[in-house]
């Protein structure tokens, strides 16, 4: 997966500083920007039909949670349903 970001990164516009002053917060909008594509590519890359749930819930989130968050609520999903499957 992080061969592919790589290359996205590779078509990505990057913004550039307007201000001349770095107080424009230009680290801060890359990062997000950086955090977002990620965010999105992780969750195509599910390619379950079971977890489109759980992305459709994400994808409404203004902003979107960080891709550690959405990590954690798809592994717990995950748990959840081997834990219902055992007990059937």
């Amino acid at each position: 997966m992080s061969g592919m970001w790589s290359e996205l990164d590779n078509y990505t516009k990057v913004p550039h500083c307007t201000c001349g002053k770095c107080e424009c917060e230009l680290n801060k909008t890359i990062t997000n920007m950086v955090e977002e594509q990620r965010t999105h590519q992780f969750l195509m890359d599910l390619n379950d039909e079971s977890f489109l749930t759980i992305e459709s819930q994400v994808l409404t989130r203004h902003p979107l949670a960080p891709l550690d968050v959405i990590f954690n609520i798809v592994q717990q999903e995950e748990y959840h349903r081997r834990v219902m499957m055992s007990r059937e």
